[in-house]
């Protein structure tokens, strides 16, 4: 199935003809005084632009360089502009982006005039890569272009699920030096009788119909994987081998909440086996430090920083398993879509999760205006180590080991026969009384609640993990900014600026990016 798509420009997203074909009449006027009529240029709408100099007005070498110095004068002020999208070209990239395709631009114009172009009509953010040729007169060969564009794109072994768009047979030619699929459109400026006779697998006559081939095979590719799962469930029903969407009530319900018994009992099964150790270490060397750490007001925060990670490797293959057992046997539509993380993404998620925190604190506060003295032992307990083992330990370590348990497992699992909404409810509310007291309780409830929607909108244990550690993060650290813990005028300042980014942040990820899963 092509999932990458390559795009030509001028031609294919555009229709670019006049301001190149006058910049070629006035570099032709100005440096050899010739006369030309705009009809007889529209052969230099694709190719390279020094070549066609020399093949189209029998410049050389040297002089089709002058030619392309002189056209640059006109285009880069006006030429460049003198341009406009095809009808249906803006839909067709906000369809295929929707449906996750990866999409380039590989063009034989210089990268930085492509991009120019790109930002000019706003649709550069449908674009993983822009590659086009080198101001200095390289790469202006559309095989290396693409060539190029592969590399960028990562794609060198992956060749079958790339395709290239053009209107010319210079992109088919291309595309075949490089060993990817191409697909001709007939609405540019090359001939159907040019392309049929380059050999692309396919020729269309309109941007409609180029994102009915596209779109049309990745459906059909979808519904091919959906007819191989129904297969492999119903064989393996004869088998009588039970799968995540067979059995009984009993069985769904102890799929789903026995990772929640494999995180109670593995916690503190390794804490004793951890405090047992250094039990009998202290009996037998009688060690003044083991006996001191076992008495110490850290030793409870180590013990848990300890068991955690144990029980990280072994979450991480219970959540791995089940990914290989949706994709093999549960219909794709089950599996959640996956959206770029990078940078900007986890910077975002990090200012929506203050924000959040922020928030759900004095929910919270509202919520239970008694004293909780079960909350104030296990505060004073967390507080008891240093702010570097705090920060490891409660920072990091328990929120990557709690994220695989409560979003990677329990979420995921109820996901399966309840869909998101109640998925994320419930497994929120056993994130909470996991904790042993109210005002944790109904915090990390809440708080599990959003981090199940971030991991949906994401499609990445990344971004849950990136929020679940900023929040413990910022609660250790937060007692020794000075500004907060001492000047409550301060602090209340620093409140509402975290509210308000925070807002601001949700607002961009949740209503303006679009959701690549059913939140």
């Amino acid at each position: 199935m092509w999932n990458t798509v390559l795009f030509d420009l001028d031609g294919t997203l555009t229709a670019s003809g006049e301001g190149i074909t006058k910049c070629v009449q006035y570099a032709m006027k100005k440096g050899w005084d010739r006369d030309i009529a705009l009809s007889d240029l529209t052969c230099f709408v694709g190719p390279p632009l020094k070549e066609s100099f020399m093949r189209f007005e029998g410049l050389t070498d040297a002089e089709a360089d002058r030619a392309v110095a002189l056209y640059r004068e006109r285009y880069e002020v006006t030429g460049i502009y003198e341009n406009s999208l095809y009808g249906g070209i803006r839909e067709l990239l906000e369809e295929l982006d929707r449906r996750h395709f990866t999409l380039a631009l590989a063009s034989s114009k210089p990268t930085v005039y492509c991009r120019r172009i790109l930002q000019y009509f706003g649709i550069d953010q449908y674009f993983t890569a822009v590659v086009g040729a080198e101001m200095n007169g390289e790469r202006t060969e559309k095989s290396e272009v693409i060539g190029a564009a592969l590399s960028v794109l990562g794609m060198q072994d992956l060749r079958s699920e790339v395709v290239m768009i053009g209107d010319r047979y210079y992109d088919i030619e291309g595309a075949k030096k490089n060993g990817i699929a191409s697909i001709g459109v007939t609405y540019g400026y090359g001939s159907r009788r040019e392309l049929e006779e380059a050999w692309p697998e396919c020729v269309v006559d309109s941007p409609l119909e180029l994102r009915n081939v596209l779109v049309g095979q990745a459906l059909a590719e979808s519904r091919a994987r959906r007819e191989e799962s129904s297969r492999k469930m119903r064989d393996l029903r004869k088998t009588g081998y039970s799968i995540p969407q067979d059995g009984s009530a009993l069985f769904r319900v102890w799929r789903a909440v026995y990772p929640l018994l494999l995180a109670v009992v593995g916690l503190n099964g390794i804490g004793l086996l951890f405090m047992l150790i250094l039990e009998v270490i202290w009996r037998v060397t009688g060690s003044a430090a083991v006996a001191n750490f076992l008495n110490s007001d850290s030793m409870t925060v180590i013990m848990t920083g300890v068991a955690d990670a144990a029980l990280i490797p072994v979450a991480y293959l219970f959540f791995k398993a089940d990914e290989r057992t949706r994709r093999a046997y549960i219909p794709d539509i089950r599996i959640p879509a996956k959206r770029r993380y990078g940078a900007k993404e986890i910077a975002m998620v990090i200012v929506f999760t203050l924000g959040t925190a922020t928030l759900l604190n004095m929910l919270t506060s509202v919520l239970i205006p008694f004293e909780d003295s079960a909350y104030e032992t296990v505060d004073e307990a967390l507080a008891a180590p240093n702010l570097a083992v705090q920060i490891v330990v409660v920072g990091i370590i328990g929120p990557i080991c709690e994220e695989l348990i409560y979003r990677g497992l329990i979420y995921r699992r109820i996901r399966d026969y309840l869909g998101v909404y109640w998925a994320a409810v419930l497994s929120g509310v056993l994130f909470g009384i996991s904790h042993g007291n109210l005002t944790q309780g109904v915090f990390t409830a809440l708080f599990g609640i959003v981090l199940a929607l971030i991991y949906e909108h994401y499609g990445s244990m990344k971004a849950n993990i990136t929020a679940h550690i900023t929040n413990n993060v910022y609660a250790c650290v937060a007692s020794y900014i000075p500004f907060i813990s001492h000047n409550e005028y301060m602090a209340a300042a620093w409140e509402l600026l975290l509210l308000t980014l925070g807002a601001l942040v949700c607002a961009r990820i949740f209503r303006r990016e679009d959701r690549v899963n059913v939140v």
